[in-house]
């Protein structure tokens, strides 16, 4: 008996759609503008939640992170 077939709602919605044709039109020269615009922005934003957190907060969150990648990490060892 076949897998039912899974949704591919998110690449068929208007917007996905959208995005995918106005990033097939881009030049080489755009794409990579865009790309190092969106990488400053980020680090920006980074930045930006640094300053404003405190010693505490970033300790935190460091934790939560760690403890989600070994989480994802061991169910990917589990899996199969």
């Amino acid at each position: 008996m076949p897998r039912p077939r899974r949704s591919n709602l998110s690449q068929r919605s208007r917007t996905a759609i959208r995005q995918r044709n106005i990033a097939s039109q881009l030049s080489h020269e755009e794409r990579d503008t865009a790309r190092e615009e969106r990488r400053v922005s980020m680090e920006r934003r980074r930045a930006l939640i640094c300053a404003t957190q405190t010693q505490e907060e970033r300790e935190a969150a460091r934790e939560t992170a760690r403890l989600e990648r070994s989480s994802s990490l061991s169910y990917r060892s589990t899996e199969g």
